[in-house]
């Protein structure tokens, strides 16, 4: 028995296995497992745990939601469809959506609102910079991640695995731009310079509305 027919047993708690549409898994890193799973239950969670000496991280969505995600452009999901194996289901379902996601990913652009976010968490994140040498060089790690993400957006790159980020940058941004963020990364970026850097991502950015969640469960900026 494969490993991930241990782990549906596993999750009978939570989901009605019967319902599966179809399984996805990445096998490419020994250490852990991705399994990606679409069903027909009105259910969407993530589970991460340990099982016989494996790292699982098992993502689970309803078909609506999966259709969702692909409708707001979701880097993950257009990722799982693109680049896991089909396990086991419905085939016929798995190829249309596959072929949707292929179709997503070679006309790849970042969501007018993930986009605006970013741009409000890096506007944010700069007016920080008070010139304490210690402070900014916390500021300015903390802006590495979102400032990487608009990098590749300008360029028209999709979002992949972050662990591939600064070589797809080295090669398809803009050479002046990309020096800039290789000095932000080795800390000898000036305060002009980032400011430069911050003009060319945000300077279509003039403002955002947030709707706050009404639990309050989560960060008002994903």
């Amino acid at each position: 028995m494969h490993r991930v027919d241990y782990l549906l047993e596993y999750l009978k708690d939570q989901m009605d296995i019967s319902q599966i549409t179809f399984v996805l898994l990445n096998d490419c890193n020994s250490y852990d497992q991705d399994v990606y799973i679409v069903t027909k239950q009105n259910i969407s969670f993530f589970k991460l745990w340990k099982f016989n000496g494996i790292w699982y991280e098992v993502f689970v969505d309803s078909e609506q939601v999966l259709h969702n995600k692909l409708a707001n452009r979701d880097e993950i999901i257009i990722n799982f469809l693109n680049q896991f194996t089909f396990y086991y289901g419905n085939s016929e379902k798995y190829y249309f959506m596959y072929s949707l996601a292929k179709d997503a990913k070679n006309q790849y652009s970042m969501s007018l609102n993930k986009k605006r976010k970013i741009q409000y968490r890096i506007k944010v994140l700069s007016s920080k910079v008070t010139g304490d040498s210690l402070n900014d060089a916390f500021i300015i790690s903390s802006m590495v991640y979102p400032i990487a993400q608009l990098l590749l957006e300008k360029s028209g790159v999709m979002q992949c695995s972050p662990k591939q980020w600064t070589k797809i940058i080295q090669t398809k941004c803009d050479s002046y731009y990309c020096n800039l963020f290789i000095k932000m990364l080795r800390q000898q970026i000036l305060v002009d310079e980032l400011q430069v850097l911050i003009d060319y991502l945000c300077d279509d950015f003039y403002g955002i509305a947030i709707a706050y969640d009404a639990g309050n469960d989560s960060t008002f900026v994903c």
